[in-house]
């Protein structure tokens, strides 16, 4: 397969443009098909990469909704903070999963399958993130909290994340469910 590397590097700097804060140098190597705009496999990396946004907005909001069921009255803007740290968090876990998936994102496979594939897999990966934010929570599964006008437990929470995982990246195969749980 023919591809190529795309290289990037930037950094931003800190008060007055006087100091260096952060640095970026990534590479990301794509096959030679993702670069041609009418691409069939272009489309669908797009509408990956949507769903995946999608989904990991779900997940941050399903972490504040269980602060809230656990009785959290943070104020809006740290509310937005934690969300932007759990969405850093859960895009650094996705980054090596996109990565492979897009090397492997090739004309001659069937490109629907393999957008499945690559949604079901980020529906799995999200699960087990929420998996763990559940199991650091301090809220039993039955507490409840009011917070704008609407009561929030953490089975609630969990219902609404995972109703929203369905409906962004499609229901998981019957296997993949049982397999999350455990069975």
């Amino acid at each position: 397969m023919n591809a190529v590397t795309i290289h990037v590097q930037g950094m931003t700097y800190g008060t007055q443009n006087s100091v260096f804060e952060t640095g970026i140098d990534d590479s990301l190597c794509l096959p030679i098909a993702m670069l041609r705009h009418d691409s069939k496999a272009v489309g669908h990396v797009m509408e990956v990469v949507s769903c995946a946004e999608d989904a990991v907005n779900a997940l941050a909001e399903y972490v504040v909704n269980l602060q809230i069921a656990a009785g959290s009255q943070a104020s809006k803007a740290s509310v937005q903070a934690y969300k932007n740290t759990v969405r850093e968090a859960a895009y650094a876990r996705l980054d090596l999963l996109f990565r492979n998936r897009l090397a492997g994102f090739a004309e001659d496979k069937d490109v629907t399958a393999y957008s499945n594939a690559w949604k079901n897999e980020i529906h799995r990966i999200l699960l087990t993130i929420s998996d763990e934010y559940a199991g650091q929570s301090q809220v039993s599964a039955f507490q409840e909290h009011e917070s704008k006008g609407m009561v929030m437990s953490a089975a609630r929470a969990l219902s609404m994340f995972r109703g929203r995982l369905n409906s962004v990246l499609g229901s998981l195969p019957t296997e993949a469910r049982n397999a999350q749980r455990g069975e």
